[in-house]
């Protein structure tokens, strides 16, 4: 049965708040107590009556109290579902669930009232954007950039060999199971991968000092289970001073090889065939990196002009579901499961987050707002090329990822995304930009707390 509220007013006491008062019918609070009093009814056994004969004032009596919250609930957030989707422009923060909900006990041949004050995304209008004055940071690649991108490739394909002769050297990764006592405290460490230390200072652990004592033996000189005797160090944090014996079992050791800059080092990164190849390739990957780099500083400085002549209030609530979605996402993106954080942590995390959260929503509400203002649209059809741009990259069809939107309702959050970017193409174009080379980036400067200040005045 459709439910529409009788009456209801909004009240607007400030721009982050919204308070609904609104009455439901009772004929539909009625017809709600009915339908579960026969539900009830079918079910409930009373010494005296028969099953589903029960009179509606025994049931009354007994279950009323029960029942009556979970109506009401159900009523309240039904009847709020139908106004707010008559009144699509309020869009409230979190679910009905944390809004504060005020009401009496239901009075039969009564409508029935109740208040609702909840959080919403404020109403947002933005002056003065036109004209700006902005720096656009340009950095030219250098050959030294050209060369840390090799290094790190060359560090990424880094390969371990076994070594069959020869003497144990710095480095070296050996592979150990060590068992042993101190004082009659037994440590045991299996199946170890430990590389061996440079020497005594920096061997901190059991496993390394062990290490440390196979540096410059020879390899056909090691037994499979060797004894080793530890005398630690007196810096060290648990063991100072004393005197531990172990036995180990000894059972290769391997070193890592970086390979050499040349064209099968270019072939094995299947990028390209020759090492100049690579060289411009990897020149290139550096230009678009720089232009992207240069083009988000521009943006931010647009925007950071935007924000310090338009203050707007934004709800404690919002800022902390912001933060919230983003510890989440840097979370999964690192591939750690978020729903096993500690509630210490995972409030700590929040916290850490809640100052970029609260930047990165006041851009958003910027841009929606002027977006609305110059009625910045998106076309199908420059969402069918956004489509066939993803498939083209990710090497699927262009049917394939659109399926794929369509099923993970994506595609409305994709409209979004092409908006926000014609805004801010928008807002560029109507700034005033000097280009400034510039030999590194600036860093991003932090929000003082003035100016956090001046924005929630």
């Amino acid at each position: 049965m459709t439910q529409t509220a009788e009456r209801f007013n909004i009240e607007t006491p400030d721009n982050t708040t919204r308070i609904l008062n609104a009455s439901i019918g009772w004929p539909i609070v009625k017809e709600k107590f009915d339908e579960t009093f026969r539900e009830i009814a079918k079910n409930v056994s009373i010494k005296g009556f028969r099953r589903g004969k029960v009179p509606r004032s025994i049931l009354e009596k007994m279950f009323r109290k029960h029942v009556e919250r979970d109506i009401v609930q159900e009523l309240i957030r039904t009847d709020i579902v139908e106004i707010l989707q008559k009144n699509s422009t309020i869009r409230p923060v979190g679910d009905i669930n944390e809004w504060k909900l005020e009401y009496d006990e239901v009075q039969n041949d009564t409508d029935f009232p109740y208040k609702a004050t909840f959080e919403v995304i404020p109403d947002v209008t933005i002056e003065n954007y036109k004209g700006i004055d902005a720096k656009k940071y340009t950095v030219k690649v250098k050959d030294s950039d050209v060369e840390k991108e090799l290094e790190h490739l060359r560090e990424h394909m880094k390969k371990s060999l076994p070594v069959e002769e020869g003497t144990i050297e710095a480095g070296h990764i050996l592979s150990l199971s060590i068992m042993g006592k101190i004082d009659s405290e037994a440590e045991s460490f299996e199946n170890q991968k430990i590389a061996v230390p440079e020497n005594m200072d920096s061997a901190i652990t059991i496993p390394q000092l062990v290490a440390f004592k196979f540096l410059g033996k020879n390899i056909s000189d090691i037994q499979d289970e060797e004894e080793v005797e530890i005398n630690f160090p007196e810096s060290h944090e648990k063991y100072a001073g004393k005197t531990g014996n172990f036995f180990v079992e000894f059972t290769g050791v391997r070193r890592i090889e970086a390979p050499e800059l040349n064209d099968d080092f270019a072939k094995e990164t299947q990028r390209a065939e020759t090492l100049e190849e690579l060289k411009s390739i990897l020149r290139s990957d550096l230009d678009k990196r720089n232009e992207e780099q240069s083009k988000n500083l521009l943006e931010k400085e647009i925007l950071g002009e935007i924000l310090k002549v338009n203050s707007f209030d934004l709800g404690d609530n919002l800022i902390g579901k912001q933060a919230e979605m983003k510890v989440q996402q840097t979370l999964m993106g690192l591939g750690f499961n978020t729903d096993g954080l500690m509630g210490d942590v995972r409030d700590n995390l929040i916290s850490s987050y809640k100052k970029r959260a609260e930047v990165e929503l006041r851009e958003n509400l910027v841009l929606e707002s002027i977006s609305r203002t110059e009625s910045i649209e998106v076309s199908d059809e420059e969402i069918e090329s956004k489509i066939n741009e993803i498939a083209e990259e990710e090497g699927k069809s262009a049917e394939r990822i659109k399926a794929d939107y369509l099923k993970e309702n994506r595609l409305d959050t994709l409209r979004y995304y092409l908006k926000i970017s014609k805004t801010l193409d928008f807002l560029k174009s109507e700034s005033k930009i000097t280009e400034v080379e510039v030999e590194e980036f600036p860093a991003e400067e932090p929000q003082t707390e003035n100016e956090a200040g001046e924005q929630n005045s």
